[in-house]
C-alpha cells in the first residue's frame, strides 16, 4: 500500500514539474499567434482570433536571417571551445595527481545540476 501511494505521489510531482516546464512554451506560442492589441489587453487568455501576422512581419521586415546566422556562429565557436577545453581538462584530471581533485569533480558535477534545479524552482 505504501509503495502504491509513493508511486502516485511521485507521478503527481513529476506531472507538476512537467507542467512548470511546458507552460511557458505553450504560453509563448499562444502569445505569438495573437494580434498585438489582444496580447496587450488580455495576455494570459486564449486567443480569440489566431493570426500569423507576427511571423510574417518578423520574416519580411526583420533581420531574422542575420540574427540566426550570428547565433549559429557564436554557438559553433562556443561548442568547439567547450569540447576542446573539457577534453584537455578531463585528460589532465585523469592522468595527473592534483591536489583537490575530488573537490574539482564535486564542483563540476554540482554545477551541472544546479541550472535545472534553479530553472524549476524559479517557476514555482
Amino acid at each position: 500500500m505504501k509503495k502504491k501511494i509513493g508511486k502516485i505521489v511521485f507521478a503527481i510531482v513529476i506531472l507538476a514539474f512537467l507542467l512548470i516546464q511546458v507552460y511557458p512554451i505553450i504560453w509563448l506560442f499562444m502569445a505569438s499567434v495573437k494580434p498585438t492589441i489582444e496580447l496587450s489587453t488580455t495576455p494570459f487568455a486564449l486567443p480569440k482570433v489566431v493570426t500569423f501576422e507576427n511571423f510574417i512581419k518578423v520574416f519580411s521586415d526583420g533581420k531574422i536571417g542575420i540574427y540566426m546566422w550570428n547565433s549559429l556562429k557564436v554557438t559553433g565557436i562556443s561548442l568547439i571551445l567547450i569540447i576542446f577545453l573539457s577534453s584537455t581538462v578531463g585528460y589532465a584530471l585523469s592522468k595527473f595527481r592534483i591536489r583537490g581533485k575530488k573537490q574539482i569533480f564535486y564542483v563540476r558535477n554540482h554545477g551541472a545540476s544546479t541550472d535545472y534545479i534553479d530553472s524549476t524552482v524559479y517557476f514555482l
